[in-house]
């Protein structure tokens, strides 16, 4: 079971780099089944995530409408490019300085970084993949800790999806011209 949960996993995040509308519904699906694993393993922080996590894909899922609809997106705010690597930058610093010089709980600093990558996601900001790959690093890094190498080595495949994703979403982006468009 947990191989083939891994298997899905690895597929709703390879259809997302794609752009895939429906990837959504699978991630709500998995959402369930990682807050019943994460709560198993005293991951109750995460665990806890994983509730926001399925409301954000929720929306993500309505504001990713086909491209025949015209209405209006639930999120009327959108970065340019410019904004949105400045952000992405500024908030992995920030994640790296939290988890290096202070001593908050490496749950948190995964559960910010996968919250934020969600909601950078559902906007369909291509820096998203950044800020997933730092949440793969701290989430591989946790599995080490907590003797789970099966698991770390599952979450390196998360990365080279990642880095496609970026490049995919980089190369395929249009940057959205609402009044409210915060430009470079």
């Amino acid at each position: 079971m947990d191989i083939l949960l891994s298997l899905l996993r690895l597929w709703s995040c390879y259809c997302l780099a794609m752009r895939i509308r429906a990837s959504w519904l699978l991630i709500m699906l998995l959402q369930i089944f990682k807050i019943a694993t994460l709560q198993s393993l005293g991951l109750s922080i995460l665990a806890a995530s994983k509730c926001l996590l399925f409301g954000i894909s929720c929306l993500a899922w309505l504001q990713w409408r086909p491209k025949t609809q015209v209405n209006r997106p639930l999120f009327p705010i959108a970065l340019s490019p410019a904004w949105q690597a400045r952000t992405a930058y500024l908030f992995c610093l920030l994640m790296i300085y939290l988890y290096v010089y202070t001593r908050i709980d490496t749950q948190i600093v995964i559960m910010l970084c996968n919250l934020t990558a969600y909601c950078l996601a559902a906007l369909q900001c291509s820096q998203c993949w950044l800020i997933w790959m730092l949440y793969d690093l701290f989430l591989m890094q946790m599995f080490v800790d907590m003797a789970m190498p099966l698991s770390a080595c599952t979450t390196l495949l998360y990365i080279p999806i990642a880095i496609y994703g970026h490049y995919f979403w980089q190369q395929t982006s249009t940057v959205h011209t609402y009044p409210s468009t915060i430009a470079a």
